[in-house]
């Protein structure tokens, strides 16, 4: 087919948690290991030239003013239930 075994495992995970499979410590502790792997070599592969183009910068600056303003609404909102939670007073 062509496509990265990366691939071909998450779409084994999705089947076998789909089937109802249960995750052990054992493969939790794998799944760990194999996420760091995989940062690690996708660092490897990083060029910090790639970081410094103007679409890099264009998109995430793009990215960055659609979510904060969510985040801070989600966030402020939080904090009032919270408020709320701790100081009332039940009778």
């Amino acid at each position: 087919m062509g496509l990265p075994p990366l691939v071909g495992y998450l779409i084994a995970g999705f089947v076998l948690y789909g089937a109802g499979m249960q995750a052990t410590v054992t493969l939790r502790e794998f799944a760990e290991i194999g996420v760091s792997l995989l940062l690690f070599s996708i660092g490897l592969k990083l060029r910090v030239g790639n970081l410094l183009m103007p679409q890099v910068w264009a998109l995430a600056s793009l990215q960055w003013c659609y979510w904060w303003p969510l985040f801070w609404v989600w966030d402020l909102s939080a904090f009032r239930y919270w408020q709320v939670a701790m100081f009332s007073r039940r009778h």
